[in-house]
């Protein structure tokens, strides 16, 4: 387990959802079917969003994550339910939370061999040599 020191701040103006300026612009409809163990999901992208806007559907009455005692509890109402009521999922979203200054654990700035590629020959690969940013909900896999 990595355990950041006390004075590590990634953004400075937190996390609050109001605060955050993030589009997400092609959110997927995860919609499953089958039973008994073999299911197959399709994926049906849905108008774009904003970040507020994923987070209160998230925590809609439809969507949100049901009660549960405990972990073995809340699988159980996954897989039960896994074929009703299609979540969404908001994948691929270009950006990073880190701010641009911070330079140790910054997505945008590893140090690796990938970074050369866009340095060298200008090559920007989105999610590969770029960060991505994914929102999730109950459900979404």
């Amino acid at each position: 387990k990595v355990i950041p020191p006390p004075e590590w701040v990634p953004r400075k103006s937190g996390y609050d959802v109001q605060n955050l300026d993030i589009s997400i612009p092609a959110p997927i409809c995860q919609v499953v079917t089958g039973k008994q163990g073999l299911y197959q999901q399709i994926n049906i992208q849905k108008k774009s969003m904003t970040v507020k806007q994923y987070r209160d559907l998230a925590n809609s009455e439809r969507y949100a994550t049901p009660r549960h005692f405990d972990y073995e509890d809340l699988e159980r109402k996954y897989w039960k339910n896994i074929t009703y009521v299609a979540p969404i999922y908001g994948a691929d979203v270009s950006g990073s939370l880190t701010d641009n200054d911070v330079n140790e654990w910054n997505i945008n700035r590893l140090g690796t061999i990938l970074d050369f590629v866009n340095e060298d020959y200008g090559i920007s690969i989105e999610g590969v040599n770029t960060a991505y940013l994914y929102f999730g909900m109950w459900k979404t896999t």
